[in-house]
């Protein structure tokens, strides 16, 4: 009685999934004709790909739980190895540093940052560093005597411009006026170039100009 209410398509499932794949003794035998085949194969066709999808669901899941079980694995032998080398190197600085009579330092004192952060507590990060004082030596102190002196004591009072080119220099102290080409030596000093509005002297590698 139970039967009477269900679908044809169900009916024909039943049988299906029956042991042995005999029908039930009550259900009347249906005649094979084009729509009883055609629900016959729908039916068939819709449990075996359930059951299909199913197991590659399962050997899909299987397979990923595999692999991420592989992967972990070698992360973690990975991560071993790399370690490996500075756990010893700190471990042979620890001793080293006892050796030395450096007290039982640990792994905080080794670090770099730590060494950086007591760095910086001994000195003022925002402190400008000093210019070195400048130690000029007797030589040139003399040569910049020297030149301050031809700064303020010679003049240019005329050029001559030609091929070779002339320079006339007055000394106001002493009252005199020279007259000198390129190259010439004049109180210590050279006469480097002669341009057309001003002079250049050599004294002692270094250099002045006069105008």
């Amino acid at each position: 009685m139970v039967d009477q209410g269900m679908t044809p398509e169900e009916k024909l499932l039943r049988i299906i999934e029956s042991p042995g794949g005999e029908a039930p003794r009550n259900l009347p035998r249906a005649r094979m004709n084009v729509g009883t085949s055609g629900l016959f194969l729908k039916a068939w066709l819709t449990h075996y790909r359930a059951q299909f999808t199913k197991k590659i669901s399962l050997k899909v899941a299987n397979r990923a739980v595999v692999v991420l079980c592989i992967a972990a694995t070698a992360y973690l032998v990975l991560d071993f190895l790399i370690g490996m080398p500075n756990a010893a190197l700190i471990e042979r600085l620890e001793k080293a540093a006892r050796k030395t009579r450096l007290g039982n330092i640990g792994v905080e004192a080794l670090s770099p940052l730590s060494l950086y952060l007591q760095e910086i507590g001994q000195e003022s990060i925002f402190s400008l560093p000093q210019p070195p004082a400048s130690s000029a030596t007797p030589a040139q102190a003399e040569a910049a005597a020297a030149l301050k002196n031809m700064a303020q004591t010679l003049r240019v009072v005329g050029i001559i411009w030609s091929d070779i080119p002339q320079v006339m220099i007055e000394d106001t102290k002493e009252g005199r006026t020279y007259s000198l080409n390129r190259g010439s030596r004049f109180k210590d000093a050279i006469v480097k170039e002669i341009l057309r509005d001003r002079v250049i002297l050599s004294y002692d590698n270094q250099e002045i100009e006069l105008r």
